[in-house]
């Protein structure tokens, strides 16, 4: 069962420092994740987003007060004093110039009539005052727009009269809101950011501070969110003529117009009908455009497109050699972007989210890295893995000889021949350990295995068909 997280009195321990976290991190997660990848709310959401930013809509931080005057104050409730004509709260938050704000409270019990004010303090020394006479128990509210850049405000409760001091009462669910109606109480929330595990649970997590982009973080952000604002998939990409290298992102064509499937929308799935993208590859030929079928238009390297529906639901064409049949051109690092300018090439990649564990190292958190094979003192002779390699993108492999490690990752790796090879120095001997490997389904087969002594003597066998390089772990990532 899902358990929904709320916080009704405890601070959160994990709990994001300032509000200017937060608002990055929406223009963040707006900007980059799709629409289904991130929640912005007080209560949990769905099954489907990843990233859930609790925040909450009351701008009143009961644990965070500047000042508490003549109130005793118990959690969320504050307790009038008897003695003194007005007891008062003062707090700092955030305002927007020319907006509607709305300060609602419950007035639990009194004795008395009250006069409830909001006094807004200015940075230029003056003020403003909204008053509200309140003459029973109950929610009431009290509405202001700031004109100027504000310091704080005072929420204050006055007694209707000087003669008296007979003041007692309670005052709870203090809440300031934006707009000019008042709406239902929400306990103030910490801005949290919640990522969703494996089991489709919401784990908080301490953001500091969020990298967006496709390069490692350099300033020890807490977080990565690895996108490439490149938008093109090259992976999804297959020629009626010419060929493509998915793996290096390289087209080849040896005619003037050549067919790519499927349609743009499917190899671009980023793309959105009405906003501008530009275009930029590297070519070899002397066309420097691709064809847009859904328009029947040229669409130019570095030049801005807005595209429409009808463009991305067609095919497009990469062009070769003008007139020049038979002549092989290649097309790569081809990139589709949002905006006007071309940029730097970036390779097209999946979103990914990684977390900073305690060593310092970037973990990806939704854990596409799968151990296939894990075994201390490793095999050097063919290996069972724990999964078939055409499920995974690519697979690291892990081997040791004589003590050494070294790895290799091996893109699309089902069906494909490899070479494990270590070079190990024992005084003035160095010994060439070679071994081919074939990764088939769920296996990893040797095939061949030599070894090699190299000396002033010269070079020498030191061991045939005796494989002496050993495989200790394999990692799929998905």
């Amino acid at each position: 069962m899902k358990i929904k997280k709320t916080y009704q009195g405890a601070v959160p321990l994990n709990r994001i420092s300032n509000q200017e976290n937060v608002s990055e991190l929406n223009t963040y997660s707006t900007q980059y994740l799709n629409t289904k990848s991130t929640y912005i709310g007080f209560n949990e959401p769905g099954k489907e987003e990843q990233v859930w930013i609790q925040k909450g809509k009351n701008m009143f931080n009961h644990r965070d007060l500047l000042t508490v005057g003549w109130l005793e104050q118990h959690g969320t409730e504050f307790v009038f004093n008897d003695v003194f004509y007005y007891s008062e709260i003062k707090v700092k938050c955030q305002f927007k110039i020319g907006a509607s704000y709305t300060a609602s409270f419950n007035i639990k019990e009194q004795s008395m009539a009250t006069t409830a004010t909001v006094v807004v303090y200015y940075t230029d020394g003056s003020i403003l005052e909204k008053n509200l006479d309140v003459y029973n128990t109950g929610r009431h509210f009290i509405t202001f727009i700031p004109t100027k850049e504000v310091r704080d405000i005072d929420l204050r409760f006055f007694r209707l009269s000087n003669n008296t001091t007979s003041r007692t009462g309670k005052v709870d669910e203090i809440q300031i809101e934006h707009g000019d109606k008042m709406t239902e109480y929400e306990i103030y929330a910490e801005p949290v950011v919640y990522l969703r595990n494996a089991a489709g649970l919401y784990e908080p997590y301490i953001k500091n501070r969020v990298h967006i982009g496709y390069d490692r973080p350099l300033n020890g952000e807490e977080v990565w969110i690895q996108k490439s604002k490149n938008l093109f998939n090259i992976h999804n990409l297959t020629m009626v003529t010419g060929s493509v290298d998915n793996a290096a992102g390289i087209i080849t064509v040896n005619s003037y117009s050549n067919q790519a499937k499927p349609v743009l929308r499917c190899l671009a799935p980023g793309l959105v009908a009405g906003k501008t993208y530009i275009l930029s590859a590297t070519t070899t030929c002397d066309q420097n455009y691709i064809y847009l079928a859904g328009s029947s238009s040229i669409w130019y390297f570095g030049v801005p497109r807005k595209l429409t529906q009808a463009e991305l639901d067609n095919y497009i064409l990469f062009y070769g050699w003008n007139n020049k049949d038979g002549i092989t051109s290649t097309i790569s690092q081809i990139q589709i972007e949002e905006g006007t300018w071309i940029t730097e090439y970036e390779p097209y990649i999946e979103n990914k989210i990684y977390l900073k564990d305690e060593k310092g190292q970037y973990i990806n958190f939704y854990n596409d890295e799968v151990i296939l094979y894990d075994k201390t003192s490793g095999s050097n002779a063919t290996i069972t893995l724990l999964d078939d390699a055409s499920k995974y993108k690519d697979l690291e492999i892990i081997f040791n000889a004589e003590g050494v490690y070294n790895s290799m990752k091996v893109s699309r790796p089902n069906n494909k021949l490899i070479s494990l090879d270590a070079n190990v120095s024992f005084g003035d001997d160095n010994y060439i350990k070679v071994s081919k490997w074939e990764i088939v389904g769920n296996t990893i087969h040797l095939r061949t295995a030599h070894a090699y002594r190299l000396n002033a003597s010269g070079i020498s066998d030191f061991a045939t068909n005796t494989c002496q390089v050993f495989i200790t772990k394999v990692i799929g990532h998905k």
